[in-house]
């Protein structure tokens, strides 16, 4: 069966529904960005993508499954994160990723909006927070109905697969929308599951989402600098003036840190290093991805060793002059070093 099915069963057309949702805005004060679900939705990223994962489970708080089929530009509109079961395409989540309203069947996708679907099985489409560090988080989360034959929905908030909020979608345009805060401690799940409603059909089931999550203060993961033979980052890390560390072009770097979540070592995330290269305090070409002598690494991603996280950078890709490092870690945090190159 398709994604979309829309009027009689003899009419096959895409399926997915979309949807226009109210987005509540936090009002606690943020000591990092937030995080929003569909500013940051990326079938390019891998599964999970950064602190989200694209899943579902076959019972609501069951087992997380995550979504292995990454879906481009269904109907030149449409990225799917999918389980494909039985070849419905669902359950999904996925985005409008056209800045415009698109029209498709019976549904109209409002401007980079945010999709999930259950499956045919009656299976809970699922959109995983992975918290990156312990603390206080802030949610606003909006549903919407899309379909106008009709779309009826069960959705939910779990926390570690624990239901701490439940509401329904019955109809076109119908909406609901809850907004909490929560304690998380690191590699804790915040989850919004979306199932197939009181007729227990997933059919014109798309339901619009949003979905923000917003740390509050003190949920920045700890880092004390870049160690040896770095030795510092940020306040200690140099200037253009006076960069921390001069080394000859071609030679190689090791990058090393340790991050820390309520003084445990943080062993998970993607973190990652770029490099601008200044010819003034003030002026800069743009960043540009790390590489590294480590044939391991994937990517500009720093590698776990041990309870380090390490990167060998490969100056032989840059060029003479003074470079700003730049690692940016799961959390969205950044911490800056500046070196020299001769």
């Amino acid at each position: 069966m398709n994604t979309f099915r829309y009027g009689s069963q003899a009419a096959r057309f895409f399926k997915l529904l979309l949807v226009f949702v109210v987005l509540l805005t936090a009002s606690a004060s943020k000591a990092m960005a937030d995080y929003n679900a569909s500013r940051d939705f990326s079938i390019t990223n891998g599964n999970p993508n950064g602190v989200w994962g694209y899943g579902h489970s076959t019972t609501l708080g069951g087992a997380y499954l995550p979504n292995v089929y990454a879906v481009p530009l269904v109907a030149n509109v449409v990225d799917f994160w999918s389980a494909d079961i039985n070849g419905s395409l669902t359950p999904h989540v996925s985005k409008n990723v056209i800045n415009a309203i698109v029209p498709i069947g019976t549904v109209v996708l409002q401007p980079l909006q945010l999709l999930m679907h259950p499956g045919p099985n009656n299976e809970y489409s699922v959109l995983r927070f992975n918290a990156p560090c312990c603390g206080q988080y802030d949610f606003t989360a909006g549903f919407v109905g899309v379909d106008w034959i009709g779309t009826t929905t069960d959705v939910h908030i779990l926390k570690n697969g624990v239901v701490i909020w439940s509401g329904s979608i019955n109809g076109f345009r119908n909406t609901t929308s809850t907004a909490g805060t929560v304690q998380l401690d690191c590699g804790d799940t915040l989850d919004i599951a979306v199932g197939s409603g009181s007729n227990r059909s997933y059919y014109f089931d798309t339901t619009g989402v949003e979905f923000v999550v917003t740390p509050g203060p003190g949920t920045q993961l700890g880092f004390e600098g870049f160690l040896s033979p770095i030795g510092g980052a940020d306040a200690t890390g140099g200037s253009f003036a006076s960069p921390l560390l001069s080394r000859k072009l071609g030679s190689n770097i090791p990058v090393k840190f340790r991050a820390f979540c309520c003084e445990n070592d943080i062993l998970t995330g993607i973190h990652t290093l770029q490099a601008i290269k200044y010819t003034s305090a003030t002026t800069s070409n743009p960043p540009i991805n790390a590489t590294s002598t480590d044939a391991a690494t994937t990517s500009n991603q720093f590698r776990l060793t041990g309870s380090q996280w390490h990167f060998n950078l490969d100056t032989g890709f840059l060029s003479k002059g003074t470079w700003k490092l730049i690692a940016t870690l799961s959390d969205g945090s950044t911490h800056t070093v500046w070196i020299k190159l001769n």
